[in-house]
């Protein structure tokens, strides 16, 4: 059972707690390009099949999440070596497919076809080639990819009553994930060091509106009660357009949809060293994932993501290809990350409880100073905690705001006829303020 810090009650245990998420990302399969290279990999994706099998009972994988790039160019040869290593780390794991959720990303694209497609210059043309009428002419791009899933017997996510691979909804263990696709648009071309993708791909608003609309992406404000929800895509925010990242009227801003409908969101592409989920809009957290395995040249990492009543946990590891061991390194101590509604209710619980501990021992002081006839000194204590009682006062319960006062005024009431003028329509005026609360 969990205890809710704000309401002091004990709540059943939530219905998607215990799970714990095995977040990887960009394994580029058919990178290598020699067989000291393929060597290198495999020693260093057994050593992780290794460290997930040799996990605590509560750190053990329930679910496999990929957040894209599975192979390197797309190629069913590619996606050969991924299915072969996958299922051992699902048999390894004690998992099969149906816990296995993959998103595609840039390098699950065949960039033949996606290159006569091009960017949409604006939202306008983005919007109209998204809309979940169109939604066909899009797949042809990624025909390998689909059929390397479909291969691997993993279950689709649904659009309406359609299967897809691309984009959708799935429950898993009582978590709802939703899959995006930002790799749409994705081009071949870099522009000096930098892919020219960048600040150019959309995940498509019409797609989110109509999972809205279908009761399947709601929002959870006032809906603290929402199924948990995952939100995965491959490329990190950075790499969407202005208008994907930002409130372009009338136009909604899709980062902040997204934030608003989602406990977490997992995304990839980002080469380098995982570094602390970020809440975005002070809602969902995001994980960016670095690269699982490229190269012993990369900061290679992956993610364990453990699921609690109200926090999470997250352990972070990291390849080092320069040790003898062929060894992962776990490179954080887990400490907990409260989910946003739970978060403001313990903070605001945590405020209560301060100043009540502080009117209390006021409550002394002023009794005191009753007692020696110091009233002024007494208003003055008496004022201060009710300016602490208004601040507090939509966390405070009717016993309290009753009671608190209460202790005031039968303190008071017996040296009301020693007290000056001044100093009786002093207490009146304050007694006022607190009958307001």
């Amino acid at each position: 059972m969990a205890k809710d810090a704000a309401k002091g009650k004990r709540l059943p245990k939530a219905k998607y707690a215990g799970n714990v998420i095995l977040h990887l990302s960009d394994l580029h399969f058919g990178y290598d390009i020699d067989k000291h290279a393929k060597d290198e990999r495999k020693n260093a994706l057994d050593s992780l099949i290794s460290i997930i099998s040799n996990q605590d009972l509560d750190w053990k994988p329930t679910i496999i999440c990929i957040t894209g790039d599975i192979a390197m160019s797309a190629s069913s040869q590619d996606y050969i070596e991924a299915k072969e290593w996958l299922s051992d780390l699902l048999k390894e794991s004690d998992l099969t497919p149906k816990q296995l959720i993959i998103c595609p990303g840039n390098h699950d694209v065949q960039r033949k076809i996606s290159e006569g497609i091009g960017w949409p210059k604006d939202n306008i043309e983005a919007d109209r080639f998204l809309k979940i009428d169109h939604f066909e002419q899009h797949i042809q791009p990624f025909v390998e990819y689909q059929n390397f899933c479909s291969s691997l017997s993993i279950p689709s996510y649904l659009i309406d009553d359609k299967e897809s691979y691309l984009t959708g909804i799935r429950l898993i263990n009582n978590i709802r994930f939703v899959c995006l696709n930002s790799a749409w648009f994705s081009q071949r071309y870099k522009s000096g060091d930098e892919y020219i993708d960048n600040g150019r791909l959309w995940l498509g608003l019409p797609l989110l509106n109509h999972f809205g609309s279908q009761g399947d992406f709601p929002c959870f404000e006032g809906h603290a009660d929402s199924i948990f929800t995952i939100v995965i895509f491959h490329h990190p925010f950075e790499f969407l357009h202005d208008s994907e990242r930002n409130e372009r009227k009338p136009r909604k801003n899709t980062k902040e949809y997204i934030a608003h409908r989602s406990h977490l969101i997992l995304t990839g592409h980002d080469h380098g060293i995982p570094t602390d989920p970020t809440p975005i809009f002070t809602r969902a957290f995001h994980f960016g994932g670095g690269a699982t395995y490229e190269g012993p040249k990369y900061e290679n990492s992956f993610h364990l993501i453990r699921l609690e009543d109200h926090y999470l946990l997250e352990k972070r590891f990291m390849y080092q290809p320069s040790s003898s061991t062929s060894s992962w390194l776990q490179i954080n101590e887990p400490k907990k990350l409260y989910y946003w509604d739970y978060s403001e209710k313990i903070i605001k619980a945590n405020e209560k409880q301060k100043e009540l501990d502080n009117i209390q021992n006021n409550i002394s002081l002023f009794e005191e100073m009753m007692l020696q006839g110091d009233y002024a000194k007494a208003l003055k204590i008496l004022e201060s905690d009710v300016e602490s009682l208004i601040s507090i006062a939509p966390l405070l319960t009717s016993d309290e705001k009753t009671n608190i006062p209460l202790k005031y005024s039968n303190s008071i009431v017996n040296n009301l006829p020693l007290m000056t003028s001044k100093q009786k329509k002093k207490y009146r005026e304050i007694m006022l303020r607190v009958l307001s609360i």
